[in-house]
């Protein structure tokens, strides 16, 4: 079965988005420099999101003995 670790992290990895957001990003911004920061800040939530997820998958991997 799976584990509620293993969902939880299955959903923290599903938060890797950023091809998306960055193309509304394009679209919605003119000022380059906010297009930049929200460039950074997609790509640092999606490293976050990565890091997160992969350690959460993991903890619910390790047997529990």
């Amino acid at each position: 079965g799976v584990s509620w670790g293993s969902m939880a992290g299955a959903g923290v990895l599903a938060g890797i988005g950023f091809t998306m957001s960055i193309f509304i990003a394009t679209l919605a911004f003119d000022s380059a420099d906010a297009l930049a920061t929200v460039k950074l800040a997609v790509l640092g939530s999606s490293l976050l999101a990565g890091t997160l997820g992969t350690i959460l998958l993991r903890v619910a991997s390790k047997p529990a003995w």
